[in-house]
């Protein structure tokens, strides 16, 4: 037989069949993808669901799904998803999905979705980690550190930015090792790994790309690398210490940088740091010198301090370890007191300022610091008189032995000096009239800020400040409310038969609607407490604002009790209904304040002795401090504060209960 007659024999083979279209939760695919561009929100929200859970069932929409990644909207964010759930299977989708990731920095939202559906369809891509690295959105400073692709493919995503830190473009530089340096970074309030335990062995090249990147030709790359060795790799921080410093002290590098908060670089190696930041104190540019201080301060390195301040040959040097010491605690006061008695001025007084800062509970520190001061308002510096002026306002009543130097500079040519010296002589001894003509002066002025800090000193004198009523009720209507509230204060504490008037101004205040919320209000609540009986006309204000939704109902209570009898009773009542109901809505603001209550607290004892029982060790402990502030008067307390103080099952509160009932037992 021909080939031809052969051939006629063969029987003719049936066309292949198309494959059929898988049914999925009783439809074809095809008629889920249709649903995907449906305009029925719920019917794209179904057919999403349906078709990620199919997974790889779904295989055979892939050339649909990758025509939708063309899309603008949602479908596109859809199509991205259930690509990802198929898998490998769609591995023809790769090149569409790579054309999706930013080529460059952008404020995107879905980059996390694209880079994880090609992890998990072709594996982790450079291309995905270097699209995360740098995308951003208006809460993450990069997206890649809180993205699912990070966390569930760590172990080849690390490697990646590891590989980006050599990039061409120091942007990508800055970035990637900003990121490294975040990798040991906790993760959320539920406790879980890092991404640096995470990453595994994908971390191996880090120490040594650190190191190399301390070299790098970008400064801010130097400045990120020098963090990221403190976070990631603490072995490498000698490494930093010059390559920060040297950056510091070339003003063209540091206008680059900023201002490098160098402390958490040092930590790891505190003491070699110390070494070489301490001869900058003599540094004659006084930025590198100002910020050898404070990072020398936030170091624990006391006692290198301590030795620079006796035994430096350099006055610069013993200058500025005083300030650093006067920047961190009270273990430093016996040194401080030791640098009075220094031989040159500057270190002295940076001694006694030192003392002020860090002895503000110890009034023999705070005593031992005012001859120097005093010293100080006789110096014709006006930046030193000032400083000191400024610092014996925060000795105050300890500071009395400087009340004849500072009333000297009462007179001088500054207004602003004139006005410091009155509020020191102020805060030193409220029973002197002698600065009332200086802030009755400054009252005159248009200077409403400096007018404000005239009134509120005014209202610590009282009677002693009569002549300046006149200029005080002119303030009655300034335009700062501040000014207002202080100026109506300072009138009904020192003339209480002018309260009436001085109230309505701080009525006013508190019922003007735009000021509702503002710190105005509880300001203005705090002054009638202060102001006490005088301000009863104001008691039907604060009984509505008791009622209204806005905040600082605890001061509204407060206030109520301090003005009237009546106003006592029906705050009372309130704190009371507050302190037993934990659903109120002024709970949490009135268990947090009541530390502050003090003697207010009495009639609130049998509540504060149920709240001890509060589950919530923050209500407990904010119970025993009002307790403890009551002293003996809370003596119907002391069950319940001595059973927690032997088995409450946080030592902080077993602690402070301990000290409750000390307080309570005294006699």
């Amino acid at each position: 037989m021909t080939a031809t007659a052969l051939l006629l024999l063969i029987p003719l083979s049936a066309p292949p069949e198309a494959p059929a279209d898988p049914i999925i939760e009783g439809r074809p695919v095809l008629a889920w993808i249709a649903d995907l561009s449906s305009k029925d929100p719920d019917k794209q929200q179904l057919a999403t669901e349906t078709l990620i859970k199919a997974g790889p069932k779904a295989k055979s929409a892939v050339p649909a799904l990758i025509k939708l990644l063309g899309a603008t909207d949602t479908r596109r964010e859809s199509a991205v998803n259930i690509l990802g759930a198929i898998g490998p299977d769609a591995k023809e989708a790769v090149p569409a999905l790579l054309e999706l990731l930013p080529k460059e920095s952008a404020l995107v939202f879905f980059v996390d979705d694209v880079a994880l559906a090609l992890a998990r369809i072709d594996g982790p891509k450079p291309e995905a980690t270097r699209a995360l690295l740098l995308s951003f959105t208006k809460c993450t400073g990069i997206v890649l550190l809180t993205s699912q692709t990070m966390r569930e493919y760590a172990p080849q995503v690390v490697p990646h930015v590891v590989a980006l830190c050599g990039d061409q473009d120091a942007n990508i530089r800055r970035r990637a090792v900003q990121a490294l340096g975040k990798l040991k970074r906790e993760g959320g309030k539920v406790p879980q790994k890092t991404l640096y335990e995470l990453a595994g062995d994908g971390t191996k090249d880090i120490p040594k790309t650190l190191e190399k990147l301390l070299h790098d030709d970008d400064v801010q790359v130097r400045m990120r690398t020098a963090y990221a060795i403190a976070r990631v790799a603490p072995q490498l921080a000698e490494k930093t210490i010059p390559v920060v410093i040297t950056v510091m002290r070339c003003e063209k590098l540091w206008k680059k940088v900023g201002n490098v908060h160098a402390v958490e670089i040092f930590l790891p190696v505190a003491n070699q740091a110390a070494k070489e930041l301490i001869p900058l104190l003599d540094s004659d540019q006084e930025r590198v010198r100002t910020w050898a201080i404070h990072t020398l301060a936030g170091l624990p390195v006391r006692e290198q301090l301590e030795t620079a301040l006796a035994k430096s040959k350099k006055p610069r040097i013993r200058q500025g370890a005083a300030t650093a010491l006067g920047l961190q605690n009270a273990k430093s006061i016996p040194a401080l007191k030791s640098a009075l008695a220094d031989t040159e001025f500057d270190v002295r007084f940076a001694a006694a300022q030192a003392l002020v800062n860090v002895g503000y509970q110890d009034s023999d520190a705070l005593a031992a610091a005012v001859p120097v001061l005093i010293e100080g308002l006789q110096v014709p510096d006006k930046r030193v008189y000032l400083e000191a002026t400024l610092t014996l306002r925060r000795v105050g009543e300890f500071a009395k032995a400087a009340i004849p130097a500072l009333k000297k500079l009462l007179g001088n040519e500054k207004p602003e000096v004139r006005l410091e010296v009155a509020l020191a002589l102020v805060d030193i001894d409220n029973k002197d009239a002698e600065p009332v003509p200086v802030l009755i002066e400054t009252l005159k002025s248009n200077n409403e800020a400096s007018a404000t800090r005239a009134a509120k000193a005014l209202t610590e004198l009282g009677p002693l400040a009569k002549d300046a009523l006149p200029e005080l009720m002119k303030h009655f209507a300034a335009k700062s409310p501040h000014l207002r509230l202080w100026a109506a204060e300072a009138v009904a504490r020192i003339d209480p038969k002018q309260a009436p008037k001085a109230v309505e101004v701080i009525v006013g205040l508190l019922k003007d609607k735009k000021y509702k919320t503002s710190m105005v209000r509880s300001y203005s609540l705090v002054a009638l407490k202060r102001i006490g009986a005088p301000a009863k006309s104001a008691l039907p204000t604060l009984v509505d604002l008791l009622k209204d939704d806005g905040p600082f109902h605890v001061d509204v209570a407060l206030a109520m009790i301090a003005i009237d009898p009546d106003g006592e009773k029906l705050g009372y009542d309130w704190l009371r209904s507050v302190l037993t109901n934990t659903g109120h809505d002024d709970y949490y603001d009135l268990v947090e304040m009541l530390p502050e209550f003090g003697k207010v607290a009495k009639p609130l004892v049998p509540e504060l002795v149920k709240l001890l029982g509060s589950s919530t060790p923050y209500f407990r402990h904010n119970a025993i401090d009002a307790l403890a502030a009551l002293g003996p008067d809370a003596k119907d307390a002391l069950p319940e504060l001595k059973k927690l103080a032997e088995s409450d099952t946080q030592p902080n509160i077993r602690k402070a209960a301990v000290k409750a009932v000390k307080k309570i037992e005294a006699e």
